[in-house]
């Protein structure tokens, strides 16, 4: 009988990255040994990107494929897909169709049997692996609140901003300095506080990086960028264990977020920077996000961190 290192290794356009993101975070807190890039090729180990995929595909028994046109015009996307059938049936390969607007999509003759869902909803996509892997899979996902927000209005370059706080307590209003940016902003998470806790402080003002913007076609080189910006801008952190390196997009620029622990949090800091609309200037807003509880829990709660961070506007 095969023994392998992990479960599952996660296929995706970087396009698709939030959608595989949330489905990897449930699956681990669910117990599942995910092989993920952005918790497998981190800092350190950029340089040998090709050969940390390699041998997650290797080393693991099913292939999660994030599929549309764009993943099969990828030339890293078909190869990740090929190298993995060939060591495996294309049963152990579960295709999760994510449609784009850019024509009907045709399955590749290569994966006429492979298990095919039509991505719904997460709790779907859940499902759907629970059912054609046997894993234990908890398919419960927290929602993203539908009714009306509480907004909690502050300023950055002397322009108002918002942030949905539906699901937040404001603990610190912070201070306004001279140029009109607010900072020392901090909110606790109002549930689930007999399980874990979850706070973030916000810092904005304008941005002082102009190469940290980036977006082009191909994936790899929107990544080396990102991660340049983070060992510049935000890793002066001497003591702090490096766990995950994440793409998110907000006003279709390509953003970045990290996972650390330091000290006894585990912390995810995001950094988005968008054009202020009165001013023109970019601005960077700042979040640091601090979990107290299990790795697992962490998981399952970070769509709660990026909804929270997505749901920046002007």
């Amino acid at each position: 009988m095969d023994t392998y290192t992990w479960d599952g290794f996660i296929s995706y356009k970087s396009g698709n990255v939030e959608l595989a993101r949330l489905i990897a975070d449930h699956l681990i807190a669910s117990g599942v040994r995910v092989w993920f890039a952005e918790y497998q090729v981190l800092l350190d180990n950029y340089g040998d990107f090709q050969r940390e995929i390699d041998k997650g595909l290797q080393n693991s028994e099913f292939g999660i494929c994030f599929t549309n046109n764009s993943y099969m015009k990828s030339e890293y996307c078909r190869l990740e897909l090929d190298h993995f059938l060939d060591r495996n049936k294309p049963k152990k390969i579960l295709e999760i169709n994510t449609p784009l607007n850019d024509g009907p999509y045709t399955r590749p003759l290569t994966l006429e049997s492979s298990p095919f869902h039509i991505a719904d909803h997460p709790e779907g996509i859940l499902s759907f692996i629970r059912e054609n892997t046997r894993w234990s899979v908890d398919t419960s996902v927290t929602k993203a609140p539908k009714h009306k927000w509480l907004s909690f209005l502050g300023r950055c370059i002397d322009k108002p901003f918002t942030l949905d706080t539906i699901d937040w307590e404001l603990t610190n209003k912070g201070k306004i300095d001279r140029d009109g940016n607010v900072g020392g902003v901090e909110l606790s998470y109002k549930h689930q506080r007999d399980k874990f806790r979850l706070f973030v402080n916000l810092y904005c003002g304008e941005d002082a990086s102009p190469n940290a913007r980036r977006l082009s076609s191909d994936d790899r080189n929107m990544y080396e960028s990102l991660i340049e910006f983070a060992k510049v801008n935000h890793m002066r952190l001497f003591n702090a264990q490096m766990h995950g390196l994440h793409l998110f997009f907000h006003q279709s620029l390509s953003q970045i977020a990290l996972t650390y622990t330091l000290g006894n949090f585990l912390t995810r800091k995001c950094s988005v920077i968008i054009p202020n609309s009165k001013t023109g200037k970019m601005a960077e807003f700042v979040f640091t996000f601090k979990f107290v509880g299990s790795f697992r829990d962490y998981c399952r709660y970070s769509h709660v961190m990026d909804y929270f961070v997505k749901s920046l506007t002007w």
